[in-house]
């Protein structure tokens, strides 16, 4: 009898997502968008009603999102959406602030390849808009597409991931009901001198002013009233 050969996936063709892929990205959305606060108990009987799904693959993408660190699973508790301590935000801080140095430097290098700076405009003239200057909501959320096209365009792929595990929607959704007007005005000045930098091919002056925007983003955040925090 002829032996059946495997017939190879064509390159480039998309992996098909499994249920549970599927459950960790919706638990996922729901953690980044708010609706599953800080704090708040996931009850598995709930989600799997929600969801429409059974224990097990439910368990296992809980599973997958304790070890991006945006749920906590305990004994006697069950799983509930990761709050940050003050201690947890500084240690995160410090890395990030090295790290995002080292993305705007590299933004800054590569600003004239591949039409990076046309996309990294964009993403300014959304940090600039009166949406963003007038919304605190509005402002995160250009403000999240403002960084992660900065670590894009810097094209480095292990770098963006190790950035993408720190920069947990955590952060910004634990702190983001709590910052006035302002707060952000402030943010507006430092982003307009990391763009200036990076626009200008300035790498030093890049580095130094994401790393200083950074070090102030976390003492406002370490300004907080000790409820903000876990």
């Amino acid at each position: 009898m002829p032996t059946r050969t495997a017939v190879p996936k064509a390159a480039g063709e998309p992996k098909p997502v499994t249920t549970v892929e599927r459950i960790a990205d919706e638990l996922r959305r729901g953690i980044k968008s708010g609706r599953f606060a800080p704090g708040q108990r996931l009850i598995e009987a709930d989600l799997t009603r929600l969801l429409n799904v059974s224990r097990g693959p439910l368990r296992e993408a809980m599973a997958r999102l304790a070890g991006d660190g945006l749920v906590r699973i305990e004994p006697n508790r069950g799983v509930t959406v990761r709050t940050l301590t003050r201690e947890e935000v500084q240690s995160i801080a410090a890395i990030r602030e090295m790290l995002e140095g080292l993305a705007a430097r590299l933004a800054a290098e590569n600003i004239d390849r591949d039409g990076r700076r046309a996309e990294f405009r964009r993403a300014w003239q959304d940090m600039t808009s009166e949406r963003a200057r007038s919304d605190p909501g509005d402002y995160v959320d250009a403000n999240e597409r403002f960084h992660t096209t900065i670590v894009r365009i810097g094209g480095n792929a292990p770098l963006e991931q190790l950035l993408e595990q720190l920069r947990t929607p955590l952060f910004r959704f634990q702190f983001r009901s709590r910052f006035t007007m302002t707060n952000l005005a402030r943010g507006h000045q430092d982003h307009s001198a990391i763009a200036k930098a990076i626009l200008a091919g300035d790498a030093d002056a890049a580095e130094r002013a994401m790393r200083r925007h950074l070090r102030n983003s976390t003492k406002l955040i370490q300004s907080l009233p000790d409820e903000a925090f876990a």
